[in-house]
């Protein structure tokens, strides 16, 4: 980012904090750290599905900013922060490790209803809540994509929580970067409690992959999983969780095809937890859900690969996470654990995969530090937008 857009921001912070009533503002502050080593092996299938690699980066995001709080059921922030990444191993100088600068704001309001949450800009990812698993995004994709730019709200009750985003990922490209695609996604997840330990779920991205000066082909790619889910009190475990729907996905690239690809499958996910000690398994039965894999469009398929075998029926895959997690009170935890990977076996001439794929050897760090602050606190719903925005 140019000085002078930096100049820029910092001129617009201290302009808020001039024009706000200086008993209504609180300074602001969080720092991040997060860490990743995931080491995957997959020499057993050939690398033909999953490639072998190791992923190894860390994480350091320094926000700064001001709350306004013209009500106690109100709070807005205007933020502005940094993301320091470096991909260990590699000599990067400091123009390497400084990355995506954030600046955003955000609103919390307390109704009578429920809790509302406003953001804008480029801000965490951190702040949406909502579960989108490996037929979304990749583990390492949200590790490396950190920020969300565009916007999100979010509203949850005692029985719901509902979030809708946008996510601009890239501008057409020109001179500078002529091979940049226009990409954006329109993300959606929530949970909807409807009976005892019975709710009812949904995760989607409306994601699209649009031309660059050199590519001009325009592709779809929207992806949509509703589910059951249930989640009953046992005795002696902190978590047992089953969900279990359809995976739904409408895709065309159209400057290939007149008609849509429209691959599904059923999946589901199981998870039990004592004491820090997890099993988290993922069972997938279905098409392939990458067929536009064979253009070598990388950032067309942010999902994991799991999905993805090159064959006309379907097929099945198992993804088994065997972890232990160890919180920091509420600021963070480190995780360790291995996931194993299963699927169909294929023996065919030219395409021989066994069922044992590989594994993964992970270790994870996430502390967050932050000013403490009181919640918003529940009053009657605000009448008028005004008021919500203490205008």
């Amino acid at each position: 980012m140019s000085s002078v857009m930096n100049r820029s921001l910092i001129a617009v912070v201290a302009a808020l904090a001039i024009c706000l009533p200086v008993r209504a503002q609180k300074l602001d502050w969080k720092l991040g750290f997060d860490y990743l080593f995931d080491n995957s092996e997959f020499d057993s299938s050939k690398g033909i599905i999953d490639p072998s690699g190791t992923f190894h980066a860390v994480r350091l995001s320094p926000e700064a900013g001001l709350i306004f709080a013209p009500g106690e059921d109100v709070h807005h922030r205007v933020m502005l922060g940094v993301n320091l990444f470096k991909d260990l191993g590699t000599q990067a100088g400091p123009g390497g490790v400084l990355g995506e600068v954030t600046c955003y704001y955000r609103m919390d309001a307390a109704l009578s209803s429920g809790e509302l949450c406003f953001a804008a800009g480029c801000f965490p990812r951190a702040i949406s809540e909502g579960d989108y698993h490996g037929a979304f995004f990749d583990e390492t994709y949200l590790f490396e994509d950190n920020n969300l730019d565009g916007f999100l709200l979010k509203y949850r009750t005692e029985s719901l929580y509902a979030e809708l985003a946008l996510d601009w990922m890239g501008k057409h490209g020109d001179d500078a970067e002529p091979a940049r695609r226009e990409r954006f996604s329109i993300l959606s997840s929530g949970l909807w409690n409807f009976c005892g330990p019975l709710s009812l779920g949904w995760t989607g991205n409306f994601y699209h992959f649009a031309c660059s000066q050199y590519e001009k082909n325009v592709i779809d790619n929207h992806t949509l999983y509703p589910y059951l889910h249930y989640s009953p009190k046992v005795y002696g475990l902190d978590e047992l969780s089953v969900d279990f729907g359809p995976v739904l996905s409408y895709q065309r690239d159209r400057s290939l095809d007149e008609q849509p690809v429209l691959p599904l499958g059923l999946e589901s996910n199981q998870k039990l937890e004592r004491k820090g000690w997890v099993i988290d398994n993922r069972i997938w039965w279905g098409y392939d859900m990458q067929p536009y894999r064979f253009l070598g469009e990388s950032l067309l398929y942010p999902g994991e690969p799991v999905y993805h075998l090159p064959v006309s029926k379907p097929f099945w895959a198992d993804c088994m996470l065997l972890a232990y997690r160890h919180p920091f009170g509420s600021s963070g935890f480190i995780e360790a654990g291995v996931v194993l990977h299963f699927g169909q076996k294929v023996s065919e001439p030219e395409l021989s995969i066994p069922v044992f794929r590989g594994w993964q050897q992970v270790l994870a760090i996430n502390f967050n530090l932050e000013k403490g602050y009181r919640k918003p606190r529940r009053k009657a719903a605000p009448r008028t937008l005004g008021e919500l925005f203490g205008i």
